[in-house]
């Protein structure tokens, strides 16, 4: 199974980040765009996952997330990756959060250490995906995508649960499948 930890953002933050992505898709080369149903934050991708080792990470995301509590988020700012190369991906990103790179650290440590399952060693960098460029964006396109998604995006929001998520790869994109929810700390006890 193709695993990823991630949290899911309310539609309501989701929605008008695809709704300016598609007034701005017609000035741009083409590109995949990620459908808004599958805009989330990956903290940890774990990549092809046996099956039987789902209750033992099971039971390890709950510990990480029950030991942390609500995430308080922002969008702000579009970018791409790779930094000052043509683009491959673009992105909208977050306002600084040390507590999700703090979750993230603690997600990436627990799962190397007890499921002994290698984790991507570049640093964590918070952002959405929102499109895969098919050829590389010349420093125009990225102008204008940085341009359209500066400065903070909607409103502030909490995010109180993370998700691990099945991604199913298929002709008309990757569908992702939710295979167990984790409440953060204030919310694991059951008071909302």
């Amino acid at each position: 199974m193709r695993l990823f930890v991630a949290l899911q953002l309310p539609l309501a933050v989701r929605r008008p980040l695809a709704e300016t992505a598609a007034r701005l898709r017609p000035r741009l080369p083409p590109a995949r765009w990620v459908p808004v149903t599958n805009l989330h934050l990956t903290l940890l991708f774990l990549g092809h996952t046996e099956p039987d080792r789902l209750a033992a990470l099971d039971r390890l995301l709950a510990s990480c997330f029950a030991a942390h509590g609500p995430l308080p988020l922002r969008l702000k700012d579009g970018g791409c990756f790779p930094p000052r190369r043509p683009a491959r991906v673009a992105w909208v990103g977050f306002e600084p959060c040390p507590a999700v790179i703090e979750l993230q650290a603690r997600l990436a440590s627990a799962v190397a250490a007890h499921l002994a399952t290698e984790t991507d060693s570049r640093p964590f960098h918070p952002h959405l995906t929102l499109a895969r460029p098919r050829r590389p964006w010349p420093r125009a396109a990225v102008d204008r995508w940085r341009e359209a998604f500066a400065g903070p995006r909607g409103p502030a929001f909490q995010v109180i649960e993370g998700h691990l998520m099945r991604s199913h790869l298929g002709p008309g994109g990757a569908v992702h499948e939710p295979l167990g929810a984790y409440p953060l700390q204030e919310f694991a006890a059951g008071s909302v």
